[in-house]
């Protein structure tokens, strides 16, 4: 009784002649009686105790999502999503887990899985530069094709510490990275850390299908593939880049089909042409459809005349948004 009525919030709280007096109210009896309230050692259920991990990393730029996973185990644990899982250093990830487990009862898990897509637009913005670079997880390394900047060594201070990450440049082959498939051309497969049944294959297509819908995803298609004897399934984003944008929602796909999920390489060239040409303002006075540089993700469009700079750059973040390829404007 005593932990739950330390469990209470302060404002249910009052101090008299050095003892605290605890008034309860309808609602805190109630949270009470269900064991809603974050009382020591006592395990909260899952929906309250992800609202008050979301509650606790609200502040946290890096965290993306929480989720429950192995219920009904003894295994059962909160799973915890960022963007970039190396900025929590063992000191913040021991730190997170006590709190997590003093408040809600439940142990907690650390995902690796890393946002690419925003590894690769953070590069981008930092030197300047579009396109995809080599990213090799296993040495939270990214290799860029240019030589190295004058001011290197300021940029590569801080990408390491808002993404874990280091740089190497095109100058620099002998170093870290080189030789091996970086995941911007081998993704392979996304897997979800809790094993979960495996759907028939009708019904894992009719599942990815919801899934989207729920993410706001648009989806081409779903399909069944086997390498090795392994089942899988492969999805349609329009390019490749958009699909990196949703590492984290294929590794929920994966947990909900049972099955290892997989992305198509090749951009849907046409609708990327078809919504660069939509969102080109008519005035830009653009004879031809734009090129196609899907090696670069880029796009090429040849004008009489340079747009203004705000208006080109509202229409290349829309387009970037929805293919992910970068607009570039040649003025001839």
């Amino acid at each position: 009784m005593a932990l739950a009525l330390q469990s209470l919030p302060d404002t249910c709280k009052t101090a008299a002649k050095g003892a605290t007096n605890y008034q309860l109210d309808a609602e805190n009896l109630q949270k009470l009686t269900n064991l809603e309230l974050p009382i020591q050692a006592m395990k909260m259920n899952a929906t309250k105790a992800m609202d008050c991990v979301r509650a606790l990393l609200t502040d946290n730029r890096h965290f993306i999502r929480c989720g429950a996973d192995d219920l009904g185990t003894g295994q059962e644990h909160i799973t915890l999503y960022f963007d970039f899982p190396s900025t929590l250093d063992a000191e913040a990830r021991n730190a997170l887990e006590k709190r997590i487990k003093a408040d809600t009862g439940w142990a907690i898990v650390f995902s690796d899985s890393v946002r690419v897509d925003l590894l690769q637009n953070r590069i981008n913005e930092l030197l300047g530069t579009s396109g995809s670079s080599s990213v090799y997880l296993d040495t939270l390394t990214a290799g860029v094709p240019i030589k190295r900047p004058d001011n290197a060594e300021e940029l590569l201070k801080q990408l390491k510490a808002e993404t874990g990450f280091s740089l190497t440049f095109k100058d620099e082959s002998g170093k870290s990275g080189v030789g091996r498939s970086p995941s911007s051309v081998q993704p392979d497969f996304y897997r979800s850390e809790t094993v979960s049944p495996r759907l028939e294959n009708n019904e894992a297509i009719r599942e990815a299908g919801v899934w989207a819908k729920e993410r706001g995803i648009t989806l081409y298609k779903s399909s069944m593939k086997q390498s090795g004897g392994q089942t899988y399934m492969e999805i349609h984003f329009i390019t490749p880049e958009v699909a990196l944008r949703h590492g984290s929602d294929m590794e929920e796909l994966s947990w909900r089909t049972g099955l290892p999920i997989t992305y198509a390489k090749n951009p849907k060239q046409n609708e990327v042409i078809r919504i660069a040409a939509e969102k080109i303002p008519q005035r830009w006075g653009m004879k031809k459809n734009p090129s196609l540089h899907t090696a670069q993700a880029e796009l090429i469009v040849k004008l009489s005349e340079q747009p203004p700079d705000d208006e080109l750059q509202q229409v290349r973040d829309e387009i970037d948004q929805l293919t992910g390829y970068q607009l570039k404007v040649e003025v001839r």
